[in-house]
């Protein structure tokens, strides 16, 4: 697990607009196979380091993580192409 970017911060709906979750979200680093699609094969392999903006790594929902789990940074898509 790498820094501690940014914490997510989630309101009940149809609260009193205090926050009911908090979700740490971290930097991280992923590594990648790249196989071809007809044989199987292994045609490269690399390492990627998350590109994508600390906010943009957020659940979406409060429902898409678990209460005490933490989030990841992710790869930009450009980064990934």
């Amino acid at each position: 697990m790498g820094d501690r970017l940014i914490t997510c911060e989630y309101e009940e709906l149809g609260g009193d607009g205090s926050v009911s979750t908090r979700v740490p979200v971290y930097s991280a680093g992923y590594s990648y196979r790249v196989l071809d699609a007809r044989t199987g094969r292994l045609v490269d392999t690399f390492n990627l380091t998350g590109s994508a903006g600390a906010w943009d790594s957020c659940p979406v929902e409060q429902s898409d993580i678990a209460h005490g789990e933490a989030a990841y940074q992710h790869v930009s898509s450009r980064d990934l192409t």
